[in-house]
């Protein structure tokens, strides 16, 4: 069977067993989405609301735009938040938390989230053991933080003594939620992520639901 055919045949497959496995889900809030596989690099098999949907980069379905595809993983955009599909986790139902709410994915006991700082995509690990929002000094210049003027001090890592810079986020979201004023602090090495410490998460209620962290908005 040709790999056209294949994809053909998986959609048909995905339609049939799935077209009723999350009802009127719309009528909810947002869709219910599952990453089902990839075409290459430039397509991905979606589930949406039990509907299954080829997308190719850039091309939006549903209320759902697909931004980037790894191996592993898709990246969408919902009612105008960024957010990681994990290939073959349970349907995640997207865009619906009440407001101040977010809902960050667990993923080998940690938890993430999608937002932004000054505007500019990014990806966050939630570390409540991190006095300060910490990014590494790559990720800080790629988010254009004015580093010219920051503070300098002397940070202890898992690796010793490190001399880092201190800065003010003038604008962080996460999900409809934007902070202002944050304090964080860069870190010469690179890091995967940007560590989500206290200098964000005080501004939050948290709660552990199973493989989820709920944090509500303190007003």
């Amino acid at each position: 069977m040709t790999r056209r055919g294949l994809a053909l045949l998986l959609w048909g497959t995905l339609s049939l067993c799935c077209a009723s496995a999350w009802p009127q889900a719309a009528a909810l809030g947002g869709p219910h989405i599952t990453f089902n596989g990839s075409l290459g690099k430039h397509a991905a098999l979606l589930l949406i609301d039990g509907q299954a949907l080829t997308l190719q980069l850039g091309q939006s379905a549903r209320g759902v735009r697909l931004l980037a595809i790894q191996d592993d993983h898709a990246e969408v955009e919902v009612l105008g938040q960024r957010r990681r599909l994990q290939l073959g986790e349970s349907p995640a139902q997207l865009g619906v938390e009440p407001k101040g709410t977010l809902t960050a994915q667990g993923q080998n006991g940690h938890f993430y989230l999608d937002g932004s700082i000054n505007g500019t995509a990014t990806r966050f690990l939630v570390d409540t053991g991190a006095s300060l929002l910490t990014l590494g000094l790559p990720e800080a210049q790629r988010l254009g933080l004015a580093l010219h003027a920051a503070r300098k001090v002397t940070a202890q890592t898992a690796n010793g003594a490190v001399e880092g810079q201190l800065v003010t986020i003038k604008s962080l979201r996460l999900g409809g939620i934007e902070l202002t004023q944050v304090e964080a602090m860069v870190l010469p090495a690179a890091m995967p992520h940007v560590l989500l410490g206290n200098s964000v998460l005080s501004r939050f209620q948290m709660r552990r639901d199973a493989d989820q962290m709920v944090l509500t908005h303190r007003n």
